[in-house]
This record gives structure tokens, sequence and C-alpha cells, in this order.
């Protein structure tokens, strides 16, 4: 009997690119520079505001691996730097990525805490107090997208205007407009009065799909743009 060959198709997986996550997000009023290597990433904070732990510009965030729409990384976490300045360790966590690689999210539960008196990290599954596990916490990051312009405008019964110069107290919308349509629907614009940041939701508008706008919301602190101080109150004049 003569023998037969049979071809068997071999499929094989493609190899997906990872996620590109390099640059700069924002991670609530601190900010936060990734770089990329393929697959391995490692966060570091380029601004961060007084905090308990002394965190510096440069300090490490986490650094991890991507797979798909997940960061599998190890999150650094400090002791207070009242009782313990430059302790730190990590923790695994794990990160979800949004379709648009332009949020990155997760949440976890501190299970270990820095024992003053025998200087090292502990396990703390349980409060020592309450005897409860520890409470969730959530990181979440923002891409820093530039707009090619921004725009104000403020209400007016017959509708809105542009406007050069703003002003207290009067409904204000930032309008931002984009070379490239960004991928998500929706944006955190922080606006910026030079001691304070708001942040503040913009949403597509429009079919081009490369316009945002923001909620009208009002300025109430001289951000050193040329905003006018409000008049004193009458009783405060001389």
């Amino acid at each position: 009997m003569r023998a037969q060959t049979i071809l068997i198709p071999c499929l094989l997986a493609a190899t997906e690119a990872p996620a590109d996550l390099a640059g700069e997000w924002a991670a609530g009023p601190a900010r936060i520079e990734i770089e990329q290597n393929d697959a391995q990433i490692i966060a570091r904070y380029t601004e961060v505001p007084a905090n308990p732990y002394g965190i510096v510009a440069g300090d490490p965030c986490f650094q991890g691996t991507v797979s798909g729409n997940t960061i599998n990384a190890d999150l650094v976490i400090r002791a207070e730097a009242s009782k313990a300045p430059g302790m730190s360790t990590t923790m695994p966590v794990v990160l979800n990525i949004d379709d648009h690689d332009s949020r990155i999210e997760g949440t976890y539960r501190q299970t270990l805490r820095f024992d003053a008196k025998k200087r090292t990290w502990i396990s703390a599954e349980t409060d020592p107090v309450s005897g409860k596990a520890p409470d969730l916490k959530r990181l979440i990051l923002q891409r820093t997208l530039t707009p090619s312009e921004i725009r104000f405008l403020i209400l007016s019964p017959s509708g809105t205007r542009v406007v050069n110069e703003l002003s207290y107290n009067v409904p204000i919308i930032a309008e931002l407009l984009f070379d490239d349509t960004p991928g998500g629907n929706e944006y955190t614009v922080e606006i910026d009065t030079g001691f304070d940041r708001h942040p503040i939701a913009a949403t597509r508008t429009g079919e081009d799909g490369k316009t945002y706008r923001t909620q009208p919301f009002l300025l109430q602190a001289d951000d050193g743009m040329g905003l006018r101080t409000p008049p004193p109150k009458r009783s405060d004049r001389p």
C-alpha cells in the first residue's frame, strides 16, 4: 500500500506588540514619566507635591511588564519620612490599560507596613488596631495630551464667544483642539491657578472627533495669566 503524506496546517499566533505607554502621565497632582523598552516599563516621578513620604522628582513609582491590556508591576511603597527616612520596598500589583492606551488603573491593599522598632517591613494582612484588612487603594494614571490650540469661551445670553482675557466669577468654557483624534471620549483638564490646580472633565464634542469642551467653570484665583483681580468690597475701599 502506497504511503500518503498528510499536510497538517500549523497556525502560529501572531505576537502582539505591547501597548505604547512611553511619555508623561498625570497621577492626581503628581506627574510621572514612563520609560519603555519593548514590554518592560519603569515609571518615575517628574513632579510631585509635598508629601509625608519624602517622595521627590526622580524617584521610582513602579516598574513592570506589559502584556496585552495588563501591567504586572512592582509598586514602590514608602514609610513616612518622619519615622524612617528613605525606607521603601515593593509589592506586586496588577494595573489595567484602557482600550485607547490613555488610562492606567488598578486597586490594591497595602499588605506591608514598616515596623519602626524592628526597622523592617512586616506583613500587614490585617490592621493591628481594628483587626480588619487594609483599605483598598487606587492608582490612576492618565496620559498627558498637548492640544494644538486652547480657546476660552464665555457664556452670554446670546450663546458663547471666544475671549482673550478672562475674568473672575464669569462662567468660562475651555475648548481644546487637537491635530489628531485622541482615543478617549473624556479627559481631565487641570486649570493651574499658580498655587492650586482645578481638575475639570473635558468631553469630546463636534463631528471631527478632535475637539473637546469642559463644562462651565469659574476662576476665583489669580493664575498669572493676566486675570483681572476682583474689585475690593465697598467696605474695604479707602
